[in-house]
């Protein structure tokens, strides 16, 4: 079975062949959202403690970390195969505890798992909610994490 993709477009759920856009969102991606991020990621440059995570998130430790990760669960989203039973390409690479509250285990493998955009944004969405769902989304996230490894890797 061939990977496939979702749009990146927050909430699209539509599939492609490829990463990037679905046709409908392509023409919606232009200069001023470019312009936009460049105004946010300087800014958090600026404050201290984002410009320690964006410092860790260049750093060679943590792109070989992202890396092995990717590979271990085969550069899919694992959330999404269990949720949906769908093998969909992952894009980001997710602290399951975040790094606001386990600095120390920045490059812990165990606490890592490769997300959709989509889903990302919505763990984010659920952890954020409190600290009741930021548990909750951590228990769901660590057993599903042990469930792909014991099913896919022994």
């Amino acid at each position: 079975m061939a990977l496939l993709y979702k749009c990146s477009w927050r909430g699209c759920s539509k599939i492609l062949k490829e990463k990037g856009y679905c046709e409908i969102h392509k023409p919606k991606i232009d200069k001023a959202n470019k312009q936009r991020y460049k105004v946010y990621k300087t800014n958090r440059l600026i404050d201290e403690e984002q410009r320690k995570y964006q410092v860790f998130y260049s750093s060679k430790q943590w792109l070989s970390i992202r890396d092995s990760v990717i590979s271990s669960c085969y550069g899919i989203d694992i959330v999404e195969l269990y949720r949906t039973g769908k093998v969909l390409q992952g894009y980001t690479c997710h602290h399951i505890n975040t790094l606001d509250n386990c600095w120390d285990r920045r490059l812990d493998t165990t606490n890592l798992i490769y997300l959709t955009e989509s889903n990302h944004q919505f763990i984010h969405k659920e952890m954020n909610k409190g600290i009741r769902e930021e548990k909750a989304i951590i228990k769901i996230l660590i057993s599903l994490k042990n469930k792909f490894d014991d099913e896919y890797k022994n």
